[in-house]
Parts: C-alpha cells; sequence; structure tokens
C-alpha cells in the first residue's frame, strides 16, 4: 500500500516536471486561467456524493439535498480545482503573469491526475477504499487538487486562505530531514507596533510546519538568552506534542530589556552541541533563525569570534555548520550586523518593515534546503509526515509527497511539491486495524 502511493507520488512529480520541458505551456494565458475551477468561486458541473467512502479528507455519511456546487460534502471527479495562497490573490484577473502560468501550465495535467486515479481504482478496490487525494502546491502558492470540491475555508470576500507552502507535507519534502533552532529577540523594543504578537505568530508557522523527521528548539533572548521549555540543551524531536507545547511557550513571551545578540548564539550552538554528541539530532542539515528589530548592546567582534570557534568545530570534523538565516524586523530595526552574519557565514538576510509579512519571510527558510535535494541522489525522494489534521475537513491523515524540479538550469530549482493524501480512517478500513499509533 504504501509503496503503492511512494510510486504514483514520484510518477506525478516525474509527470510535472516533464511539463517544463515543453517550449510553449500555454499560447494563451489569460484565457487558460479563466478555464481553471476556483475552490471558492465556482460551482462545480458534475458533483457526486462519495457516500461512506472515508478515503477522503471530508468523510459523508449521507448527502442531504445540499445546494448546487457549493457544498463541501461533494467531489467533481471529472475535474481539479485551484486556489491561491493570500499573499497572491489580488483582483480577480489581474494576478502577476506567473501566477497565471501556473495555474495554466497545472491544467495541463488535469487529465494525468484523472488517469492516476482512474487507474488506481481496481487496486484500492481491494482494499475497499476510494484512490487517494491528490494533489500539487507550487512555489508561488497556487494550490491544484483532484477530485474537485468546494473549500470550507474561504473568506467573508469569497477568496481562499489556504497557502499549501506553510503545510507539513510542503516542507518536508522541499527541505528534508533538518534542525531548527529558532533564536528570538524579545528586548524592550519588540513591544512596539504589534512585533512581539507577529514574531509569536511567525514563530509558531515555523514550528507547525516541522515534521516527525525533524528536530528543533527556540531560545528567546534579550538581557541573556533561555531556552523555551527546558534547559536541558537538547533538540525535541517535532512530535505533535512537542510542537503543541512549545507554541504554548511562544504565545507567552512578553518584551523586556535590551539586545544581546552574543548570549542567543551562544544558547543555540550550545544546543547543537550537546544534541549532535548525544545523536538527539537529524544529523542532517542545520539552521539557526535569528530574529531582532533593535541594534545590539554587546560588542560585535565578540559575536564573529564565537561564531568562528563553534563552526571551526563543524569543519574540523568535515561537517556543514548551521546555516545562519537573519531577519532585521521593523522599521527601525538595524541591517549592519545581520547582515554582516548572513554574508559572513553564507547564510542569508532579510529585511522586512513593521508593515511587510514576517510570518512569510521566516517561513521561507526551507527553500535553501530545497537546492540540495534536486540532484540524482535524491531523485527517489518521497516524504511520509507523522498524522495531522487536514485543513479541509478537519480528518486526520498522513499525506506522501515529493519535490517537483526545474531541471533544465545547471542547478534544479524548486518548483512546488505533489502530495497524496490519505485518511487513518481510509487506513483503518484497508488494513483491518487500528492505526492511530502508525
Amino acid at each position: 500500500m504504501f509503496e503503492r502511493m511512494t510510486s504514483d507520488t514520484l510518477a506525478f512529480a516525474r509527470y510535472l516536471e516533464s511539463l517544463l520541458t515543453e517550449e510553449a505551456k500555454c499560447d494563451a494565458i489569460q484565457v487558460c486561467s479563466e478555464a481553471n475551477y476556483d475552490s471558492c468561486a465556482s460551482e462545480f458541473p458534475f458533483l457526486e456524493c462519495p457516500g461512506n467512502n472515508v478515503s477522503y479528507a471530508i468523510r459523508v455519511d449521507e448527502c442531504g439535498s445540499g445546494k448546487k456546487g457549493g457544498c463541501g460534502s461533494f467531489f467533481d471527479f471529472n475535474a481539479s480545482k485551484v486556489s491561491l495562497a493570500p499573499s497572491i490573490r489580488t483582483a480577480l484577473g489581474s494576478e502577476e503573469d506567473h501566477v497565471k502560468d501556473t495555474v495554466c501550465w497545472t491544467l495541463a495535467a488535469e487529465q494525468e491526475m484523472i488517469r492516476i486515479s482512474d487507474s488506481a481504482k481496481d487496486y484500492w478496490d481491494t482494499y475497499s477504499v476510494s484512490p487517494p487525494v491528490l494533489f500539487f502546491g507550487a512555489d508561488n502558492g497556487v494550490f491544484r487538487q483532484y477530485p474537485a470540491t468546494a473549500e470550507n475555508s474561504c473568506d467573508k470576500q469569497g477568496n481562499s486562505s489556504y497557502d499549501p507552502r506553510a503545510r507539513p507535507w510542503y516542507v518536508a519534502a522541499s527541505s528534508g530531514p533538518k534542525d531548527i533552532i529558532l533564536v528570538l529577540d524579545i528586548s524592550g523594543s519588540m513591544g512596539n507596533e504589534q512585533r512581539i504578537d507577529k514574531l509569536k505568530l511567525a514563530a509558531s508557522r515555523v514550528i507547525s510546519t516541522l515534521g516527525i523527521g525533524d528536530y528543533f528548539a527556540v531560545v528567546s533572548f534579550s538581557d541573556d538568552a533561555i531556552q523555551l521549555g527546558t534547559e536541558d540543551l537538547l533538540l525535541s524531536r517535532a512530535t505533535d506534542d512537542n510542537k503543541n507545547a512549545m507554541l504554548r511557550y511562544i504565545d507567552a513571551l512578553e518584551p523586556g530589556g535590551s539586545t544581546i545578540y552574543y548570549s542567543g548564539f551562544d544558547k543555540a550552538f550550545d544546543i547543537f552541541e550537546k544534541s549532535n554528541s548525544v545523536e538527539v539530532s537529524t544529523s542532517c542539515r542545520q539552521a539557526i533563525l535569528f530574529v531582532t528589530d533593535g541594534a545590539m548592546s554587546d560588542p560585535e567582534q565578540a559575536l564573529y569570534n564565537k561564531i568562528d570557534q563553534e563552526r571551526k568545530k563543524y569543519t574540523s570534523n568535515d561537517k556543514k555548520p548551521p546555516v545562519i538565516f537573519t531577519y532585521s524586523f521593523g522599521d527601525s530595526a538595524p541591517e549592519e550586523v545581520p547582515q554582516n552574519l548572513a554574508c559572513r557565514y553564507d547564510g542569508v538576510w532579510s529585511r522586512i518593515s513593521d508593515e511587510e509579512n514576517l510570518t512569510d519571510s521566516m517561513g521561507g527558510y526551507y527553500k535553501y534546503f530545497s537546492y540540495g535535494l534536486g540532484d540524482i541522489r535524491n531523485d527517489d525522494f518521497v516524504a511520509w509526515v507523522s498524522p495531522y489534521v487536514y485543513a479541509n475537513g478537519g480528518s486526520l491523515g498522513t499525506t506522501a509527497s515529493a519535490p517537483v524540479y526545474d531541471r533544465s538550469p545547471e542547478h534544479p530549482v524548486l518548483i512546488g511539491v505533489v502530495g497524496f493524501d490519505f485518511t487513518l480512517a481510509a487506513m483503518e478500513r484497508a488494513l483491518g486495524k487500528e492505526v492511530s499509533n502508525f
């Protein structure tokens, strides 16, 4: 069963990559983009009720009458649906060309999605379940799913609130196993312009997208640094329990004090060192996400000396040091030191004003890691995420996902991620036993 989902996931990913090599994806972007079904605004012409079929995220015991095209309990098995993440949604029909282009070229995959599902029916019939839902989330926020169904998370304007890039299946497939430490400035100035609330939201998104194969820690710093939740200087596996507990610790943060950069980095490297020594780690990619809105209150050179010393411990053992992502957050945030940190240590620096979205900026760290997964050695990489609550319907399930790359450049570029959903209810029916501990 899992082998079938893995092979179908890889096959669909390779098919989408084949579409990227065609010279002409569409002759008329505008016409193509208007030929799609929007998950919030469209009425689907061939809705069917799957009845008790528990393979889908929305379980339907009885359909009732429903409203034409508007009931999320029905599926259209003749079409796919499309949604746009809130950050890319503009006035209808005026989206950027790259968004329209993605909507367009993925429409060419609709028949392949139908074919994959239809060809798998006999196989899944033997388990008394239907073929899994399949979908593609693009790096720019476009999402396409088959079979089509109305979305239940639309805003008052009738737009989708779903962003595939913020879902666990997307981050897991695009970045692989990783160790992440968030180093968060909670100095007094973070109380300005609602920065502390924005920081909590951004940090929570990063934590929420981690999968069971990841490890993480969160450090807050001002006059001193504290590891949230524990002082054992160990990373935590990204289980639901550990993530939910950390979200509560993050939500309780309060601003106050000065801005001692050194303390935050010192604590982060101590956590990595101890975790590596006792193998509480993925032994893969590691990263520090450092967010600050204030000028450092401690000597700059001492910080560089500290990081040089810690990096040498890695390089002397032929290991790659943690990647440092720095974020200057707020209109008055300093740029020089955060930017220097990224430049000196081959990291990434971002400047985010008070009006810009810190959540989107921090949530994009995984793109850096995606470049290492595009080579031939990872050609058969498929990520399985631990059971989580699906965005549409509230069912619990897992997802098999794989990255999709544009392989025409010398170094493949991540285009998005494909996925196949399988609810735990369907898995229980197929296996004939409880799977709550999967």
